[in-house]
């Protein structure tokens, strides 16, 4: 359970933290880890009481993993590099097909949701490096010592 938990922990720091903020990222990743197992938790009890909260826990953390995932790629499709790129692409459709604008929206959507994904999957990578630098004592590049 710990694994799907962190998980859900990152996902949420990854679309609320200024990434390049090592110590923001410290601050809302621990206060989110607190929020999301007290969630688990509370859902658990909710469900069946102490019997049955370690059955539910791994699946309650779960769905508070994907429901995060989610959420997340429904923000990342609102943001300035995926927008673009879908226009670029429904630009891009419409030149080679100006008679198909439906085709041309399906390839916008699509176009957004894999920049979504990308954007997430990096965000993702970079704050791992973040939370190792940090660990590390070694502040970002660029950073002033």
């Amino acid at each position: 359970m710990d694994l799907l938990v962190q998980e859900a922990v990152d996902l949420a720091v990854v679309v609320r933290a200024d990434l390049d903020d090592a110590e923001q990222v410290a601050q809302l990743t621990a206060r989110c880890e607190a929020d999301t197992r007290t969630l688990i938790a509370e859902v658990c009890q909710r469900r069946g009481g102490e019997v049955w909260a370690a059955c539910t826990a791994q699946e309650v953390a779960k769905q508070v993993r994907d429901e995060r995932r989610a959420a997340a790629l429904r923000r990342l499709t609102g943001s300035g590099e995926a927008v673009a790129e879908a226009d670029a692409v429904y630009e891009a459709a419409l030149r080679q097909h100006p008679r198909a604008p439906h085709a041309a929206e399906a390839a916008a959507d699509d176009a957004c949701r894999r920049t979504a994904s990308y954007l997430l999957r990096s965000r993702l990578g970079q704050l791992k490096v973040v939370r190792a630098r940090a660990a590390a004592g070694r502040p970002r590049r660029g950073a002033a010592y």
